[in-house]
């Protein structure tokens, strides 16, 4: 989840990849539960660029998979924390394959 921080070096970054002729998307990890905290968050990053549709929320099998050295989906593959970085993956692969640029919308 952005902290108060990371959401005031947003320009900062979105400049440094622009320099870089690079596309960008907000991607929301370690997200609470709580979906108001959630969709402030992106809320407030959708107003500087294109936010994931997949949110990687804070669970559980991520530290207990790290701790094994793998991935959630190698440790607990049926998971929700599997599921949603799947369907990150997913969303990413798409964009990526269709060359889609980057811009300014959520």
């Amino acid at each position: 989840m952005p902290s108060p921080h990371d959401l005031r070096a947003i320009g900062e970054t979105i400049e440094l990849v622009e320099a870089q002729g690079k596309p960008m998307v907000f991607v929301v990890n370690n997200a609470s539960t709580n979906g108001r905290l959630t969709l402030q968050a992106v809320t407030a990053l959708s107003q500087h660029g294109t936010v994931a549709p997949v949110v990687i929320h804070t669970r559980q099998d991520f530290r207990s998979a790290m701790i094994k050295g793998r991935t959630a989906g190698e440790a607990f593959p049926g998971s929700k924390s599997a599921a949603e970085i799947s369907e990150l993956w997913a969303y990413l692969e798409t964009r990526l394959n269709k060359g889609t640029s980057y811009g300014a919308t959520a």
